[in-house]
């Protein structure tokens, strides 16, 4: 028995059909994916960062200060 051409017509559109919706919808994950990075993780991951670079900051500031303290002679020790 051979297959008539209207079905196979049939059968190649529905293959088509279905490769396009196939293609939109990996399209639309990969969309998804991107917007959910953009979204929370990129914003979580600059957060952490700033925070990060601002404890450092703060550490080195606070031993410059603490190297100029002891570095500056007291008042009280300089003789008459």
């Amino acid at each position: 028995m051979r297959k008539s051409a209207a079905s196979s017509g049939v059968i190649q559109t529905f293959k088509s059909d279905l490769a396009r919706d196939v293609k939109r919808i990996k399209r639309r994950c990969r969309i998804l994916r991107i917007k959910y990075f953009l979204l929370f993780v990129l914003p979580i991951l600059l957060i952490f960062i700033a925070y990060q670079t601002a404890k450092q900051f703060i550490k080195l500031k606070i031993q410059s200060m603490a190297k100029q303290k002891t570095a500056e002679p007291e008042p009280a020790a300089v003789s008459k």
